[in-house]
């Protein structure tokens, strides 16, 4: 408040009528966000992690919510938004966005990365590392930088086109789970042709 006072000038003023920008206000207040520490950001977001929250109160796990904190605060506009970052994590099924659906399972190669991603991430060692390098050498296969490649896999997996870095977000859940949803989304689109 003291330095609006002091750089309030009233020869700044004008008759035109006020205009409310909300984009410059979620601006501001995504800043403020990401100025807070972990700690005090998850604090002030529990109303969205409780009650509020799209999932069951007893699929909350406080340890995967500290974990991803740190990536999710960076993203955030308001501290309503954590709930679309980390839905994913404690939902049976990931959320139903025919956008995000649309947009990676549409493409051609699809299928075939999905094959080969449950395959991938059945054997590889369930770190964030090997996950992403894993994904490195599937897109290498397959002839696609990583973000194309792993664009069915992450919305397979979450949902949505966009959330935190998938890896490390990945190896928070179970393996199986992760395989579960791969397979789900696999078993959606069309069989592969054989030739």
């Amino acid at each position: 408040m003291s330095e609006i006072v002091a750089q309030f000038r009233l020869e700044d003023v004008n008759r035109a009528p006020a205009f409310f920008d909300t984009k410059k206000l979620d601006h501001f207040n995504g800043t403020y966000i990401r100025a807070l520490s972990t700690e005090e950001y998850l604090r002030r977001s529990e109303p969205w992690l409780g009650d509020a929250a799209p999932w069951p109160a007893e699929r909350t796990r406080p340890d995967v919510l500290a974990a991803l904190a740190p990536v999710v605060q960076e993203k955030v506009r308001t501290l309503g938004d954590i709930g679309r970052y980390v839905d994913w994590l404690f939902l049976e099924d990931p959320p139903t966005d025919p956008e995000s659906w649309s947009k990676a399972m549409g493409a051609p190669a699809a299928p075939a990365v999905l094959d080969d991603a449950i395959a991938t991430f059945a054997e590889v060692d369930w770190t964030a590392e090997a996950t992403h390098a894993a994904a490195l050498e599937l897109a290498e296969r397959h002839g696609m930088r990583l973000g194309k490649a792993q664009a069915p896999i992450r919305v397979a997996i979450t949902g949505r086109t966009v959330g935190p870095p998938l890896f490390e977000s990945m190896v928070l859940v179970d393996r199986h789970e992760v395989l579960r949803r791969l397979r789900a989304a696999r078993d959606r689109l069309e069989p592969l042709p054989t030739s």
